[in-house]
């Protein structure tokens, strides 16, 4: 057998002996104090028309937490990128510098050593991401209330804007436990910066706040060497509810700064998303100012803002089924294209612990017939 073929091969096993974990974890657990908990699986898959055929991309997101009888837990991230072409095929030539399989983190982490209040933390990859929102149900038990308008869902050509910061890299953390204070923790981050290479380092403040009608995600940073004395950011995520329809969810950050260079608009990150909800009736739009410079990496879609409302009925058939229509903006001072316009129907089903979407988005400016549409498939868990 051919070295080509063997690495397939070896790459197929390994992804049915981590499905037969994630399988029959449960029943060993019966017989063993260690446990497996997925906290995400998150499948999406995006067709967009034009060509002889219509194009299909897909993402698999996927987060296992190992837990033991000790106070020790291990977390894994896989991550799978599909392109459905002719010229790319599932599982081949998959060369070291290709992404589209892996795992995108490794964690342990020992609670309250000696009894002491605290979680220290040993981490390879990208185990966290500051300012989303996402982490919050799991931490404090909350509602999900962070915006519909991230990541691949609605930027598969990048960059996948999801939260404010990433900590990716090798490192450690240290972080209060729900013993010291239940509806708050601060965390401490060190690690070599990933994202801007070897020989960086960088560290990380985050606190984060959960009250009953306001919830706060904060972060302050550096990176260095960098710069002539230093890279920083810093950034903040809120979300505020009360009891009548209205709420909001903001996010908002100076995501670089090298002194003493002067505070240019394309560093800022900023997003406001006001809510209304009357129900079943819910109107929300998002507004979204895009950053010159993300996670490290310039972008070409500094100073461009969207525009995005969405109505919609919830909770239908004892709050099975939510439908409505979505119509995004895409304004772009710098494009020929200044105001781009997209609209299309939604429809999702939310039922045995699987949140399942339909999305339609047709292209109404400019308008280009069968080569504007586009239709996106997503589902992930929500136990």
């Amino acid at each position: 057998m051919s070295n080509h073929y063997s690495r397939h091969l070896t790459r197929l096993v390994l992804l049915l002996l981590a499905l037969a974990v994630i399988v029959t974890a449960p029943a060993a657990a019966e017989d063993s104090a260690a446990t497996v908990r997925v906290d995400r699986l998150e499948l999406i898959s995006r067709m967009r028309s034009g060509g002889a055929a219509p194009r299909l991309l897909s993402r698999a997101d996927l987060d296992l937490v190992i837990t033991s009888g000790a106070p020790v837990a291990a977390d894994l991230g896989l991550q799978l990128d599909y392109e459905d072409t002719q010229d790319k095929k599932f599982f081949e030539d998959l060369s070291p510098e290709d992404t589209r399989l892996g795992l995108s983190y490794a964690r342990l982490r020992i609670a309250e050593p000696a009894g002491a209040p605290l979680e220290l933390g040993y981490f390879v990859g990208e185990p966290l991401r500051f300012g989303s929102g996402l982490d919050f149900p799991l931490r404090f038990t909350t509602e999900d209330f962070a915006t519909h308008y991230r990541g691949f869902l609605y930027f598969p050509t990048g960059p996948e804007y999801e939260g404010l910061h990433a900590v990716s890299g090798t490192g450690t953390s240290i972080t209060t436990t729900a013993s010291l204070w239940p509806n708050a923790d601060l965390s401490l981050f060190a690690y070599q910066d990933a994202a801007l290479g070897p020989e960086r380092y960088a560290t990380d403040l985050r606190y984060r706040l959960s009250l009953t009608h306001i919830k706060l995600d904060a972060f302050a940073g550096a990176s260095f060497p960098e710069g002539e004395f230093g890279r920083y950011r810093a950034g903040a995520m809120a979300y505020v509810s009360s009891p009548g329809p209205g709420s909001f969810f903001a996010q908002a950050g100076l995501l670089q700064w090298e002194p003493p260079d002067e505070v240019d608009l394309d560093d800022l990150f900023f997003l406001f998303e006001p809510r209304l909800r009357f129900q079943p009736l819910a109107l929300i739009f998002t507004f979204f100012s895009h950053p010159g410079v993300y996670r490290h990496e310039e972008t070409v879609l500094a100073r461009r803002m969207d525009v995005s409302g969405r109505i919609q009925l919830e909770e239908l058939v004892d709050g099975l089924i939510t439908t409505g229509i979505e119509s995004t903006v895409e304004i772009d001072p710098d494009s020929d294209d200044t105001a781009v316009t997209r609209v299309g129907p939604l429809f999702e089903l939310n039922a045995s612990g699987v949140r399942w979407l339909f999305k339609l988005n047709a292209q109404l400016y400019p308008y280009e017939q069968l080569d504007g549409l586009e239709a996106v498939f997503a589902a992930r868990t929500t136990f």
